[in-house]
């Protein structure tokens, strides 16, 4: 009844539920001042009436009393109550069903067990599965049984207590049209996305875009129905968490058969760039289930020529890690193509297979690099680089005996180039190196050289923070955009000045997130044994203390503890069309404390590759493409941004230029490239991937300069042909939600209902405003006149 009087002064306000709690706040005077001005009210209708003497005793206590209520009411209402009640209650909110149809979705399983025989039977039953045989229908056409076949009907019982929204996803998410599907023939009925959409699938983010702030308040819940194959975006775990924080549960129909025997590649990585005659290390993840303690072979071609060869002893996991080493021979662009055994009765052979993109450089990496004085960084540094194979060093000391440039043999020049081009310019290196040097070391030309080298020319810029002139001194000149992080105001020696304390106990340092994903500073091919070294190395005893890291530079490795926790260490900037590093100390080389050179020489040769690669994979100075990924998958949009120079190494002024890209399959398409305002000589463009395999990247007119981008088709979509059940009800159970198989289908409408959450909602009324106020006001003193008159009182 209370709640029946609630919703009628505050319609809409809930829709059923139970009273938990009712309370009276006073927003005007306190209560105290309320309850002695009441006392106060009656007693004046008390003395008012006491000298009414023709008034019986009855006649005179019914007028006291009305006009005693009367102006309690008014005095109650100056402390402008308001009525306040807690309900709780199962409200009907949205159901979003999620419906996979990715590649995985369209395989029939051979329900080979009693038990995935009577899940089929669950959905279909007998004469059903007769009439349509069911031991050609895929895990879709089950998926459309159940949602729309007249067995179990489960959209529309689902519908007779929830807002259902039909949802579909594979690599991206989008609703499913009730009546009216046009691009799927006119009707409702589940297929397998087209094209490039069906080559992966996102459970992590079609969860994600449901469960979202704005929208998770409307939801009763999620229902995902899938078979667990993740393959992009998204930890599916990481949404369930934040489905659990805001009240959705996950439910999920896992659909499939469970532990299917098969051997498949499911994930390779290897080095992005390699060198001829340098050997590469591929780490290739096999899954086996079904097949453990068998032997098989694992080989690694390139243009058809097998270069590499692992046998390989199975564990029947879903994890195998295999590493597979060779040397290549030739440079160029062709992906290895790894192959693993087929075995028979394994479920499918179409993942036995995976391209990796693989761009071999015939060249060595032309480093420059320049100091004031030889610092121990800068000896073991020297060192590491002279002993590469892949790298040509050479040297400038700006203190030292110009005579030692003449030495023969000598990694030494006797000072900086005071050209761009020619044979000894600026322009044939891909990487420059700055140690402890300050801008008195260059005239005003070589640092406008040194900022177009990497803007314009792609060149790579590592700086080695010293204790006297880098980077404070270069402030307010050509390079100081190149510093990726604001410069002190303050001297090196001042703001860099550290308490004999701490340069006794030395400063912990680590990757940051961003660092810990960055191949370049990777020490171990083993993440576990990767994150160990890092944990173990020895402390630093002095860092520069820079400013804040500009915009689009990113913090790598900074200080782990102590006063200074949070500081910059490593720190990576685009600049133009090259990139520049600055580590803010001079000591990497007390990794090799322990150690020997095996850390230091393995660190600074992946700085300088990472460093060259825009160099290394672009050789010409006047034609640079650089496309946003190297890397794609089929569908993905490349930026491109070309810098384009004439023969005197000018920018071009041209409004616009086309770019050809010629696809794997042979075909040709032409890009448009428009300039960049303010930016002479640069373009900027876009194109749609399509085509798995080799892209090639040229601007029409000109032969030198072309890019490249891999083209990828993900065969992790099919490399897992077994049910994850284990994920689905993982993420079930993180969010609250429920995991079912086919036999529970009929039971999952009740299973969602049950685990609606309650819903606690606070209604406040102002009692002090109410319009039922003013009637019972002017009821009192309208009865007390009326009495008053009848009576013949004045």
């Amino acid at each position: 009844m209370m709640l029946g009087l609630l919703q009628w002064v505050s319609p809409g306000s809930i829709d059923g539920g139970r009273i938990e709690r009712v309370s009276v706040v006073a927003t005007g005077f306190p209560m105290w001042l309320v309850v002695l001005l009441g006392i106060a009210v009656v007693g004046i209708g008390v003395w008012t009436y006491r000298r009414e003497a023709e008034l019986t005793r009855r006649r005179r206590g019914v007028l006291i009393g009305l006009r005693s209520a009367g102006l309690a009411v008014l005095v109650l209402l100056l402390a402008r109550p308001v009525l306040q009640l807690e309900l709780s209650g199962a409200v009907m909110r949205r159901l979003v069903v999620l419906i996979d149809d990715s590649a995985s979705m369209g395989q029939v399983d051979e329900r080979l067990s009693e038990e995935d025989r009577a899940r089929l039977l669950a959905v279909m039953g007998e004469d059903g599965a007769r009439a349509s045989g069911a031991s050609e229908a895929s895990r879709i056409d089950l998926v459309h049984e159940a949602m729309f076949g007249e067995r179990l009907r489960l959209l529309e019982t689902l519908e007779k207590s929830h807002r259902v929204e039909l949802r579909r996803f594979a690599r991206s998410s989008e609703p499913i049209a009730r009546d009216s599907d046009e691009s799927r023939g006119g009707d409702t009925r589940l297929h397998i996305s087209d094209g490039v959409e069906s080559t992966a699938s996102a459970i992590g983010e079609a969860l994600a875009e449901v469960i979202e702030p704005a929208r998770a308040a409307e939801l009763t819940g999620v229902l995902v129905v899938s078979d667990g194959v993740n393959t992009r975006g998204v930890e599916p775990m990481r949404v369930a968490r934040m489905a659990r924080e805001r009240g959705v549960p996950i439910f999920a129909w896992g659909v499939g058969v469970v532990d299917r025997a098969d051997v498949a590649i499911v994930r390779a990585e290897g080095p992005e760039v390699g060198f001829v005659d340098d050997e590469l290390s591929l780490q290739v993840e096999v899954a086996s289930p079904g097949f453990e303690g068998r032997q098989v072979r694992m080989r690694g071609y390139r243009s058809d020529v097998q270069v590499a060869e692992e046998r390989v002893t199975l564990d029947g996991s879903s994890r195998q890690r295999v590493t597979l080493r060779f040397a290549p021979e030739e440079a160029g662009s062709e992906a290895v193509r790894l192959v693993v055994d087929e075995m028979e009765g394994e479920a499918s052979s179409a993942n036995n297979v995976m391209n990796v993109p693989l761009e071999v450089v015939g060249r060595k990496i032309r480093v420059l690099w320049v100091e004031r004085e030889p610092r121990w960084e800068f000896k073991y540094a020297q060192a590491a680089l002279l002993r590469d194979r892949r790298v040509e060093l050479k040297c400038v000391l700006t203190s030292g005996d110009a005579g030692i440039a003449l030495i023969e043999g000598s990694p030494y020049l006797s000072g900086f180039p005071d050209e761009m081009g020619g044979a000894s310019g600026l322009a044939g290196y891909d990487l420059l190196v700055l140690g402890d040097v300050g801008a008195s070391d260059f005239s005003a030309r070589q640092l406008q050289m040194i900022e177009r080298f990497v803007g314009e020319l792609g060149g790579g810029l590592v700086m080695v923070a010293g204790r006297e002139r880098m980077p404070q001194t270069f402030r307010g000149t050509a390079m100081e955009p190149l510093v990726p992080t604001e410069i002190p105001l303050r001297g090196v020696s001042e703001s860099s000045a550290v308490s004999e304390a701490k340069r006794r106990s030395g400063v912990r340092w680590m990757r940051t997130n961003l660092g810990a994903g960055d191949g370049m500073l990777r020490l171990e091919a083993n993440d576990a044994a990767d994150a160990a070294t890092w944990a173990r190395l020895p402390e630093i005893f002095w860092h520069a203390r820079v400013g804040r890291a500009r915009p689009a530079a990113r913090v790598l490795v900074q200080t782990a503890e102590g006063a200074d926790e949070g500081e910059p260490l490593v720190i990576l900037q685009p600049y133009g069309l090259g990139q520049t590093l600055l580590i803010a100390t001079d000591q990497l080389w007390r990794v090799r404390r322990n150690e020997g050179d095996r850390l230091h020489a393995r660190l600074w040769g992946q700085i300088v590759t990472r460093m060259t690669l825009a160099n290394l994979l672009g050789d010409s100075k006047r034609t640079r493409i650089l496309p946003s990924v190297r890397k794609i998958e089929p569908g993905g949009r490349v930026k491109i941004v070309a810098r384009l120079l004439d023969e005197g190494l000018d920018p071009l002024r041209e409004p616009s230029v086309m770019m050809v890209v010629r696809e794997a399959d042979g075909s040709s398409r032409r890009v448009a490239m428009q300039s960049i305002a303010d930016q002479p000589g640069s373009y900027v463009g876009e194109w749609t991937a399509s085509v798995p395999g080799r892209a090639e990247l040229r601007v029409e007119g000109r032969d030198e300069g072309a890019a490249s981008v891999n083209v990828i088709e993900p065969m992790s979509e099919l490399s897992r042909v077994s049910l994850d059940m284990t994920m689905l009800e993982a993420i079930a159970s993180e969010s609250g939600g429920l995991a079912v198989r086919e036999p529970q289908l009929a039971d999952l409408p009740r299973l969602i209902e049950s685990r609606r959450a309650p819903v606690r909602s606070m209604i406040e009324s102002p009692v002090w405003s109410s319009f039922w106020a003013l009637i019972l006001v002017l009821l009192f003193f309208s009865l007390e006149w009326f009495l008053r008159r009848r009576w013949q009182l004045r």
